[in-house]
């Protein structure tokens, strides 16, 4: 999964290559948008180029984080 995030302070519609076509995107000023690893594009590519937008890949299985096993004893205060 990849998130795509609009870095500038006006929205653009971003062409998404997919294995089933073509498809486009609206993204508003500063938010950001979860798409599939394999979506891309000339037009992504340009907007990374001109730092409009930033991709981040995200780990396909996140690990789990395991919670250590700590007693704790409760002290009575009089």
């Amino acid at each position: 999964m990849k998130v795509v995030k609009n870095t500038s302070m006006q929205g653009h519609y971003v062409t998404f290559n997919t294995p089933n076509g073509v498809v486009q995107k609206f993204i508003g000023p500063k938010k950001s948008l979860n798409v599939p690893d394999n979506w891309g594009g000339k037009v992504v590519d340009n907007f990374i180029r001109r730092r409009i937008l930033k991709v981040k890949v995200l780990p396909e299985s996140p690990i789990p984080k395991s919670t250590p096993n700590i007693k704790t004893t409760k002290k009575r205060v009089n």
